[in-house]
């Protein structure tokens, strides 16, 4: 099925089931609908929201969720990277306020200046994803500024967070191995029991940070700011062999 006319119909119920687009644009918001096992390629979405939205077990190939506005969305045990093609999905500059990934492979996908303030990420494969200048800020006026995001048990290895603002993040049990962390704020951030191996973190910020059980092996902290930040005795050794320094028993 690919007709546009009769997706919107079943929209206007708020349930889709086993609906497939492909090539085609959607203008409308969607406001609270559920979708199930539907297969979305080369769809570009520009009705600028999504509110409320829930996708479970949906394909998306070649998708653009560009500048949209997606709040309170879910997204379960769905496939945004197309195998074949070896390209995710494109949600650069969204807000993806209170949206929740969970299950998802992500990889391949572009996040590059999105808006992740109260966003989730829960067992999610996201390799070679484009974070670059994401943020997780919430500006209400004034100089009130604030964070919220929480990634946990996800898979980001290889890539892209230069210059993303992630202060007071909670990112656990995460892969992060070979991933570019240049320039990232993690300042007050809970970073435990993550692999955190062979990352490239010139201007990387972690003042007030958590590290305890994330691996630190490679980790040059000549070049990171970490005032204030909380290690274990093991990352002790590890982050000072790595500037030269031996530490005996």
């Amino acid at each position: 099925m690919n007709d546009l006319s009769q997706f919107e119909a079943l929209c206007e119920t708020g349930e889709v089931h086993e609906y497939t687009l492909e090539d085609t644009k959607i203008i409308e918001p969607l406001i609270e609908i559920v979708f199930t096992d539907c297969t979305f390629i080369n769809v570009q979405f520009v009705g600028e929201e999504f509110e409320q939205c829930k996708f479970i077990d949906c394909t998306f190939q070649q998708t653009n969720f560009s500048s949209q506005k997606l709040n309170e969305c879910q997204f379960e045990q769905c496939l945004f990277y197309d195998q074949d093609a070896e390209v995710g999905c494109a949600f650069k500059f969204s807000n993806l306020s209170g949206t929740r990934f969970k299950h998802c492979d992500l990889s391949m996908c572009n996040f590059s200046r999105a808006n992740l303030y109260r966003c989730s990420i829960d067992h999610c494969q996201a390799q070679g994803a484009d974070f670059s200048q994401v943020t997780a800020e919430s500006d209400i006026g004034g100089k009130i500024r604030l964070f919220d995001l929480t990634i946990s048990e996800s898979n980001f290895s290889y890539s892209d967070f230069t210059g993303a603002e992630l202060e007071a993040a909670t990112i656990t049990q995460c892969r992060l191995i070979h991933s570019d962390l240049s320039g990232v704020d993690l300042t007050d951030s809970e970073l435990t029991d993550n692999e955190l191996h062979g990352i490239t973190a010139s201007g990387l910020t972690l003042i007030g940070a958590d590290l305890r059980g994330s691996g630190l092996e490679g980790l040059d902290v000549r070049d990171i700011d970490m005032k204030g930040v909380t290690i274990d005795a093991a990352q002790q050794r590890v982050l000072l062999e790595t500037i030269g320094i031996i530490v005996s028993d």
